[in-house]
């Protein structure tokens, strides 16, 4: 599956040590660990590409068509938030990825539902 020295196997270490997908226990997490736990650059920088690396496609398209319409709406309210519209995508994909690496390699689960 993942060899133990690989970043998500320490990813998973992280996000199991918050108390998993609920992450319940994320308070009891020295700094290093927080960070693995709730924030993936590969996912930023890379976006969808990561998570179709990962055999995540369902949950990166759902997170994608939500960036998109989250960012529609806002520049229909808002004009001049183009400049920060960009950033969208970026931090919801970097922000859901370390939970949902650790939904399909520790849980099995390959559901649509990127919010598990």
């Amino acid at each position: 599956m993942i060899d133990k020295g690989s970043y998500v196997t320490k990813i998973i270490a992280a996000v199991d040590k918050a108390g998993g997908i609920k992450l319940n226990k994320f308070r009891d997490l020295n700094f290093k660990e927080k960070q693995l736990a709730s924030f993936s650059t590969w996912a930023f920088f890379f976006i969808i590409f990561y998570y179709f690396y990962h055999g995540m496609w369902k949950k990166g398209l759902i997170i994608l068509s939500f960036s998109f319409f989250s960012i529609i709406i806002i520049e229909s309210i808002y004009p001049a938030a183009s400049m920060v519209t960009g950033i969208i995508s970026p931090v919801l994909f970097a922000t859901r990825a370390p939970v949902n690496l650790y939904s399909k390699y520790k849980l099995n689960d390959d559901s649509w539902n990127p919010m598990k």
